[in-house]
Protein backbone atom coordinates (compact mmCIF):
# COMPACT_ATOMS: atom_id res chain seq x y z
CA UNK A 1 0.00 0.00 0.00
CA UNK A 2 2.95 2.46 0.43
CA UNK A 3 3.47 1.79 -3.36
CA UNK A 4 -0.25 3.89 -3.64
CA UNK A 5 1.71 7.11 -1.96
CA UNK A 6 4.76 6.75 -4.71
CA UNK A 7 2.88 6.58 -7.70
CA UNK A 8 0.24 8.98 -6.96
CA UNK A 9 3.52 11.63 -6.84
CA UNK A 10 6.05 9.88 -8.93
CA UNK A 11 3.96 8.19 -11.59
CA UNK A 12 6.08 4.50 -11.23
CA UNK A 13 4.84 2.75 -13.79
CA UNK A 14 6.69 -0.59 -12.07
CA UNK A 15 3.89 -1.51 -9.62
CA UNK A 16 -0.06 -1.05 -10.14
CA UNK A 17 -1.59 0.48 -7.66
CA UNK A 18 -4.65 -0.88 -5.19
CA UNK A 19 -6.16 -3.63 -7.24
CA UNK A 20 -9.60 -4.02 -6.21
CA UNK A 21 -10.13 -6.07 -2.88
CA UNK A 22 -12.94 -6.44 -0.83
CA UNK A 23 -13.58 -4.39 1.92
CA UNK A 24 -12.26 -5.86 5.41
CA UNK A 25 -8.90 -6.22 3.33
CA UNK A 26 -8.57 -2.55 2.51
CA UNK A 27 -9.60 -1.35 6.06
CA UNK A 28 -6.65 -3.71 7.17
CA UNK A 29 -3.81 -2.73 4.90
CA UNK A 30 -5.55 1.22 5.19
CA UNK A 31 -4.07 0.78 9.32
CA UNK A 32 -0.58 -0.59 8.18
CA UNK A 33 -0.90 2.35 5.24
CA UNK A 34 -1.09 5.28 7.69
CA UNK A 35 1.54 4.23 9.58
CA UNK A 36 3.78 3.72 6.62
CA UNK A 37 2.73 7.38 5.28
CA UNK A 38 3.85 8.84 8.01
CA UNK A 39 7.24 8.02 8.22
CA UNK A 40 7.47 8.85 4.56
CA UNK A 41 5.71 11.95 4.37
CA UNK A 42 8.63 13.41 7.33
CA UNK A 43 11.17 12.48 5.36
CA UNK A 44 9.77 13.52 2.05
CA UNK A 45 8.44 16.80 3.57
CA UNK A 46 10.61 18.04 6.02
CA UNK A 47 10.72 21.66 6.51
CA UNK A 48 7.71 22.43 3.68
CA UNK A 49 5.42 23.90 6.29
CA UNK A 50 3.04 25.02 3.44
CA UNK A 51 1.77 21.63 2.39
CA UNK A 52 -1.42 20.98 3.87
CA UNK A 53 -5.11 19.75 3.46
CA UNK A 54 -8.06 21.74 4.25
CA UNK A 55 -11.43 21.10 3.47
CA UNK A 56 -14.42 23.44 3.89
CA UNK A 57 -17.80 22.70 4.40
CA UNK A 58 -17.92 19.35 3.51
CA UNK A 59 -19.78 16.59 4.70
CA UNK A 60 -18.16 13.80 2.55
CA UNK A 61 -17.29 10.30 4.53
CA UNK A 62 -14.13 10.27 2.72
CA UNK A 63 -13.22 13.11 3.89
CA UNK A 64 -14.04 12.44 7.72
CA UNK A 65 -11.82 10.14 8.78
CA UNK A 66 -8.14 11.32 8.06
CA UNK A 67 -7.39 7.36 8.32
CA UNK A 68 -9.06 6.96 4.60
CA UNK A 69 -7.66 6.73 1.38
CA UNK A 70 -9.35 9.50 -0.02
CA UNK A 71 -8.20 11.45 2.76
CA UNK A 72 -4.87 10.19 2.36
CA UNK A 73 -4.36 10.55 -1.39
CA UNK A 74 -5.25 14.04 -1.42
CA UNK A 75 -3.25 14.59 1.56
CA UNK A 76 -0.25 13.12 -0.15
CA UNK A 77 -0.74 15.07 -3.43
CA UNK A 78 -0.81 18.19 -1.34
CA UNK A 79 2.66 17.12 0.81
CA UNK A 80 4.31 15.58 -2.42
CA UNK A 81 3.89 18.87 -4.37
CA UNK A 82 4.61 20.89 -1.42
CA UNK A 83 1.33 23.09 -1.88
CA UNK A 84 -2.00 23.51 -0.34
CA UNK A 85 -4.92 21.62 -1.39
CA UNK A 86 -8.35 23.07 -0.52
CA UNK A 87 -11.32 20.58 -0.56
CA UNK A 88 -15.28 22.47 -0.65
CA UNK A 89 -18.82 21.59 -1.75
CA UNK A 90 -20.06 23.75 -4.46
CA UNK A 91 -22.93 24.19 -7.37
CA UNK A 92 -20.99 23.09 -10.12
CA UNK A 93 -22.00 21.45 -13.61
CA UNK A 94 -20.08 18.41 -13.34
CA UNK A 95 -19.53 15.56 -10.43
CA UNK A 96 -16.12 17.71 -9.15
CA UNK A 97 -13.40 19.56 -10.97
CA UNK A 98 -10.08 20.99 -10.01
CA UNK A 99 -8.62 24.28 -10.35
CA UNK A 100 -6.07 26.69 -8.94
CA UNK A 101 -6.93 29.53 -7.25
CA UNK A 102 -6.68 32.67 -9.51
CA UNK A 103 -4.64 35.01 -6.71
CA UNK A 104 -1.75 32.51 -6.34
CA UNK A 105 -0.77 32.23 -9.43
CA UNK A 106 1.34 35.50 -9.44
CA UNK A 107 2.68 33.62 -6.06
CA UNK A 108 6.03 31.18 -5.93
CA UNK A 109 4.79 27.29 -6.93
CA UNK A 110 5.46 26.38 -2.74
CA UNK A 111 2.74 29.44 -2.04
CA UNK A 112 0.24 28.17 -5.04
CA UNK A 113 -3.47 27.41 -3.76
CA UNK A 114 -5.43 24.31 -5.39
CA UNK A 115 -9.24 23.71 -5.03
CA UNK A 116 -11.27 20.68 -5.28
CA UNK A 117 -14.74 21.28 -6.00
CA UNK A 118 -17.37 18.59 -5.29
CA UNK A 119 -21.01 19.27 -6.07
CA UNK A 120 -24.02 20.02 -3.88
CA UNK A 121 -26.33 20.75 -6.15
CA UNK A 122 -29.40 19.12 -5.06
CA UNK A 123 -31.09 18.95 -8.79
CA UNK A 124 -27.36 17.95 -10.41
CA UNK A 125 -28.42 15.03 -12.37
CA UNK A 126 -24.83 13.72 -12.87
CA UNK A 127 -23.35 11.62 -10.50
CA UNK A 128 -22.95 12.30 -6.73
CA UNK A 129 -19.35 11.44 -5.12
CA UNK A 130 -21.25 9.36 -2.20
CA UNK A 131 -22.85 7.15 -4.44
CA UNK A 132 -19.52 6.04 -6.25
CA UNK A 133 -18.15 2.59 -5.35
CA UNK A 134 -15.16 2.36 -3.44
CA UNK A 135 -12.76 1.50 -6.84
CA UNK A 136 -14.20 4.03 -8.86
CA UNK A 137 -14.19 6.57 -6.22
CA UNK A 138 -10.45 6.48 -6.02
CA UNK A 139 -10.46 6.64 -9.56
CA UNK A 140 -12.27 9.58 -9.62
CA UNK A 141 -10.36 11.66 -7.10
CA UNK A 142 -7.07 10.69 -8.45
CA UNK A 143 -8.28 12.60 -11.92
CA UNK A 144 -8.66 15.51 -9.81
CA UNK A 145 -5.16 15.13 -8.37
CA UNK A 146 -3.71 14.89 -11.60
CA UNK A 147 -4.97 18.13 -12.70
CA UNK A 148 -3.70 19.65 -9.72
CA UNK A 149 -0.07 17.61 -10.06
CA UNK A 150 -0.77 19.42 -14.11
CA UNK A 151 -1.70 22.57 -13.36
CA UNK A 152 1.65 22.44 -10.53
CA UNK A 153 3.94 21.93 -13.11
CA UNK A 154 3.03 24.94 -15.03
CA UNK A 155 4.02 28.44 -14.60
CA UNK A 156 1.04 31.12 -15.29
CA UNK A 157 1.32 30.59 -18.60
CA UNK A 158 0.77 27.34 -18.91
CA UNK A 159 -1.61 27.51 -16.35
CA UNK A 160 -3.92 30.06 -18.89
CA UNK A 161 -3.49 27.82 -21.93
CA UNK A 162 -5.21 25.07 -20.40
CA UNK A 163 -7.90 27.36 -19.68
CA UNK A 164 -8.12 28.17 -23.28
CA UNK A 165 -8.02 24.62 -24.02
CA UNK A 166 -11.36 24.23 -22.16
CA UNK A 167 -12.99 26.74 -24.38
CA UNK A 168 -13.68 24.07 -27.14
CA UNK A 169 -14.87 20.54 -26.94
CA UNK A 170 -11.93 19.37 -29.36
CA UNK A 171 -9.70 21.42 -26.51
CA UNK A 172 -11.29 19.72 -23.54
CA UNK A 173 -11.45 16.28 -25.24
CA UNK A 174 -7.25 16.66 -25.74
CA UNK A 175 -7.32 17.72 -22.14
CA UNK A 176 -8.91 15.48 -20.30
CA UNK A 177 -7.53 12.52 -22.50
CA UNK A 178 -4.03 13.37 -21.22
CA UNK A 179 -5.12 13.66 -17.53
CA UNK A 180 -6.71 10.55 -17.84
CA UNK A 181 -3.21 8.88 -19.36
CA UNK A 182 -1.66 10.45 -16.29
CA UNK A 183 -3.82 8.51 -13.90
CA UNK A 184 -2.54 5.13 -15.80
CA UNK A 185 0.86 6.07 -15.85
CA UNK A 186 0.73 6.38 -12.57
CA UNK A 187 -0.42 3.39 -11.57
CA UNK A 188 -4.21 3.97 -11.30
CA UNK A 189 -5.38 2.43 -14.39
CA UNK A 190 -8.02 0.19 -12.56
CA UNK A 191 -9.37 2.76 -11.02
CA UNK A 192 -10.03 4.74 -13.83
CA UNK A 193 -11.79 1.80 -15.35
CA UNK A 194 -14.11 1.28 -12.62
CA UNK A 195 -14.87 4.98 -13.06
CA UNK A 196 -15.71 5.11 -16.51
CA UNK A 197 -17.31 2.14 -16.74
CA UNK A 198 -20.02 3.01 -13.28
CA UNK A 199 -20.39 6.89 -14.64
CA UNK A 200 -20.45 5.99 -18.65
CA UNK A 201 -22.60 2.51 -18.16
CA UNK A 202 -23.69 2.04 -14.86
CA UNK A 203 -24.69 5.55 -13.35
CA UNK A 204 -27.95 6.80 -12.32
CA UNK A 205 -26.94 10.01 -14.04
CA UNK A 206 -28.81 10.83 -16.85
CA UNK A 207 -28.53 10.07 -20.94
CA UNK A 208 -27.10 13.65 -21.38
CA UNK A 209 -24.41 13.65 -18.66
CA UNK A 210 -23.40 9.88 -19.89
CA UNK A 211 -23.09 10.89 -23.05
CA UNK A 212 -20.83 14.46 -22.10
CA UNK A 213 -18.53 11.81 -19.99
CA UNK A 214 -18.35 9.79 -23.62
CA UNK A 215 -17.95 12.22 -25.43
CA UNK A 216 -14.88 13.86 -23.11
CA UNK A 217 -13.04 11.32 -21.65
CA UNK A 218 -11.34 8.22 -21.97
CA UNK A 219 -13.82 5.32 -22.02
CA UNK A 220 -13.53 1.69 -20.66
CA UNK A 221 -12.29 0.45 -24.12
CA UNK A 222 -9.72 3.38 -24.33
CA UNK A 223 -8.69 2.31 -20.90
CA UNK A 224 -8.14 -1.06 -21.27
CA UNK A 225 -6.11 -0.79 -24.01
CA UNK A 226 -4.34 1.47 -22.81
CA UNK A 227 -3.33 -0.63 -19.73
CA UNK A 228 -2.64 -3.43 -21.97
CA UNK A 229 0.13 -1.46 -23.31
CA UNK A 230 1.64 -0.37 -20.28
CA UNK A 231 1.42 -3.85 -18.55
Amino acid sequence: MLVLRQNLITGNQNHFALVIVEKENLEREMKKMKRGVLLIVACLVSGMMQAQLKVKKNTLPQLQDSTSIIYTLVDSMAQGLNCRIVVKEASISTTMNARPSLWSLMRKKENRKYVIRVNNNPTFNGIRVNEVPTAASIGLWVHELMHVKDYHSRNMWGIMERGWQYMTINGKRKFEHEIDQMVISHGFGNQLFAWAQYAMEESNASPAYKAFKRKIYLSPTDIRQSLSLVE
